[in-house]
């Protein structure tokens, strides 16, 4: 992913943040030669990425798992870091009106009425690329099924669909005749290139044997001297410059109030979405997830709970013994006891549970995002002696494989 605005590479580099973006750009600049620190306000590094080794097993502070590309097999093996990978034919279930569904037979019925409507339904105006998934979604679809795409999908967009724009996921650059006559054509073969060019780049999901945390510590290992803990992040002055920020868009707005109100204004615009992150450890296996990746929940089910993760049925190792088994719940409200009531799981098999609440978990990839960022992109264009760059999920790039891949345009 390409860090947003330009920097000298004659010059001194301050990477602002040691979260895994910072780690990760750290990295670059090293591999290049080039002379750079990382400063981060913390006592420790890796951000949201993190691993507690409880006694009876592996406890995630944030993401479970990366997605292995061919970019990031080359840093893991750069890095002396040998994956795991996921069991063998993992079931994947939704839970939706009271009962638990295959998400696989779900998809299939749910494309059927998609297929087979679309070019009686769909109905594209000038500014096609505005309208939100959701929008787009409603005429093929009644309320039920709705929430089940919601469902599914806003695990992948990160936010709610009537908020995530039909632009970001279609070609800017065509007429919205063509788009309306040949919309099915245009995505299919979208999609099949995609599959043809990325289908031997991508090797799934993977993790460590001691969690993600083996990452962070190998990132930062082969960079210590260039990282400075406990630093205070001020905000940054008109004369700063060669400066990537690597935090979230709140606090580089933050840093960017005096430098630059325009980009700082922008970088308001982009919202986060709260998430507590609880993991169990349980006598008692939840039957239902037995064999299985884990679990969604439709957002009509009132749970507070956007899913849940069968740690120990995922990967080898996740626990101490055979008779522990390890969940992860990624929730919103605090309290997920209806949860445990629905799996029938009973609080008192519950040995331990560790809760980590992210007050900014993740960017909501909404239509004000896509915005800002993209006035951002045309005001450095005009501003192209600034020299201080952005990075960070929040430019649009969903996932830990693309923080972990950084490429800057050097002015």
């Amino acid at each position: 992913m390409n860090i947003l605005g330009k920097i000298n590479p004659s010059k001194p580099i301050t990477i602002i943040g040691g979260g895994i973006s910072g780690l990760s750009l750290g990295l670059y600049l090293k591999k290049m030669n080039l002379q750079y620190s990382i400063i981060e306000t913390k006592n420790q590094t890796g951000g949201k990425v993190g691993t507690h080794q409880h006694s009876l097993g592996i406890v995630e502070k944030g993401p479970n798992a990366l997605l292995l590309t061919n970019k990031t097999k080359i840093l893991l093996q750069e890095l002396n870091l040998n994956p795991i990978f996921p069991k063998k034919n993992l079931k994947r279930w939704v839970y939706y009106n009271k009962k638990c569904y295959s998400s696989k037979s779900l998809l299939i019925k749910l494309l059927f009425p998609f297929i087979t409507h679309f070019f009686f339904q769909i109905n594209f105006k000038k500014n096609w690329q505005s309208i939100s998934i959701e929008s787009f979604l409603k005429p093929f679809y009644n309320e039920e099924k709705m929430h089940i795409i919601k469902a599914i999908l806003s695990g992948i967009y990160g936010g709610d669909l009537k908020d995530f724009s039909l632009g970001a996921i279609l070609p800017d650059n065509l007429p919205p005749t063509f788009i309306k006559k040949h919309f099915l054509g245009i995505f299919m073969i979208k999609m099949i290139l995609h599959i043809k060019k990325n289908s031997a780049d991508i090797f799934g999901s993977c993790s460590f044997k001691y969690g993600m945390e083996e990452l962070v510590s190998a990132l930062k290992k082969t960079q210590n001297k260039n990282i400075q803990l406990n630093q205070n992040f001020e905000p940054l002055n008109s004369e700063t410059q060669n400066i990537i920020i690597c935090t979230s868009a709140i606090e580089a707005a933050e840093l960017l109030k005096k430098k630059s109100t325009y980009i700082s204004h922008e970088l308001k615009k982009i919202s986060y979405q709260s998430l507590y992150s609880t993991t169990i450890f349980s006598d008692k296996k939840i039957d239902r997830l037995d064999k299985s990746f884990g679990m969604l929940f439709a957002q009509n089910s009132n749970m507070g709970c956007l899913g849940i993760l069968a740690n120990s049925e995922i990967f080898e190792g996740r626990t101490t013994g055979p008779h522990i088994h390890s969940y992860t719940l990624i929730h919103i409200v605090e309290n997920i006891d209806q949860v445990f009531s629905i799996l029938h799981l009973n609080v008192e098999n519950i040995k331990y549970r560790e809760t980590t609440f992210w007050q900014n978990a993740l960017p909501v990839y909404n239509t004000a995002l896509f915005g800002a960022i993209n006035n951002i992109k045309d005001y450095m264009k005009e501003n192209p002696d600034e020299q201080i760059g952005l990075f960070g999920n929040y430019l649009g790039s969903i996932g830990l494989k693309n923080l972990l891949t950084p490429e800057i345009i050097f002015k």
